[in-house]
């Protein structure tokens, strides 16, 4: 019999934490799951501890390391479960997780996407700051909100199996760090979204991480998949005019940052300058511009912009 939940874990060379890991999802009140775990050609003790576990974990090597996106089709693929959950090799599941999740899928058909709140730790198991710890998410039908503010964790989400088999296509392969996020949205066009009002997930925060050890390439890669968006979905640039003027205001802001953490402060005022109406947060990071770049600098490390 078909497991309710596959739960998808993507690794690469992932000795480190991939034990942890692992037992959180032993460790669930919930236990009809299965464990999918794609090893993206790893070169250390990767396979000897996925091999140390029992049949409900189902363990695949690729031949050569690919793109995350195209590594979690290729992951999905061998999936059975009616629902599918995320966990990297160095984040942690709660006990509670599955079984919290998997009850607000019961409760609505038309859920296609449940999320939890969780927090961000570090190698001290310190505590860096959790999710949504005043302003809960939006709920329901949200592709609107999150072309403005992206607030999907991947460790905190769930998807209906049936949701994303609806897609035209899966992960954008394309992509090299929005490939959760383009595929959470395009769900979240047709499907509703739930929470959970509960930490149930830890997101581990290390410099050897992708998150933080990549260059990024978010300014280019969210304007492709806004211009994707324009091509599949209906009058999107239209409808969602104010979401789509925002998102480009963020880009903007990315960019800024990046001139100012290089000195380049009159291109960042420049880049700010037209976006006054989105708030006080994009005249306040203006009027920083003003300011010796190491002051900048040292308002982010204070803010914890770098990892620990």
């Amino acid at each position: 019999m078909s497991p309710t939940v596959s739960v998808l874990m993507n690794c690469y060379n992932g000795e480190k934490y991939l034990r942890e890991a692992i037992d959180s999802v032993y460790a669930q009140s919930f236990t009809d799951w299965e464990i999918i775990l794609w090893d993206d050609a790893s070169k250390d003790g990767t396979e000897s501890i996925a091999r140390s576990y029992d049949e409900k974990l189902r363990y695949f090597k690729g031949s050569k390391a690919v793109s995350l996106g195209q590594a979690r089709n290729w992951a999905i693929e061998k999936a059975k479960g009616e629902f599918i959950a995320f966990l990297d090799q160095d984040d942690i599941w709660l006990p509670q997780k599955l079984e919290q999740q998997i009850t607000l899928f019961q409760t609505d058909p038309e859920i296609g996407i449940v999320i939890s709140d969780g927090y961000s730790f570090n190698d001290n198991k310190a505590i860096v700051n959790q999710f949504h710890p005043k302003k809960k998410p939006p709920t329901g039908f949200v592709f609107s909100e999150l072309i403005r503010r992206y607030f999907i964790p991947m460790p905190a989400a769930i998807i209906r199996r049936k949701a994303f088999d609806g897609l035209s296509y899966g992960f954008d392969e394309r992509f090299t760090q929005l490939e959760e996020t383009d595929l959470f949205d395009r769900i979240a066009y047709t499907w509703k979204l739930g929470y959970v009002d509960k930490c149930l997930v830890k997101w581990r925060m290390h410099k050897e991480s992708w998150t933080f050890s990549q260059p990024s390439s978010y300014p280019q890669e969210m304007r492709l998949m806004l211009d994707n968006y324009a091509k599949i979905f209906d009058d999107f640039n239209s409808r969602y005019a104010k979401e789509v003027r925002y998102a480009n205001a963020m880009i903007d802001v990315f960019l800024s940052m990046n001139d100012l953490n290089n000195g380049r402060n009159a291109e960042a005022r420049k880049r700010l300058f037209p976006h006054f109406k989105h708030g006080y947060k994009f005249i306040f990071l203006y009027l920083l511009c003003f300011l010796p770049p190491r002051i900048y600098r040292l308002t982010q490390r204070l803010r914890g912009q770098s990892p620990p």
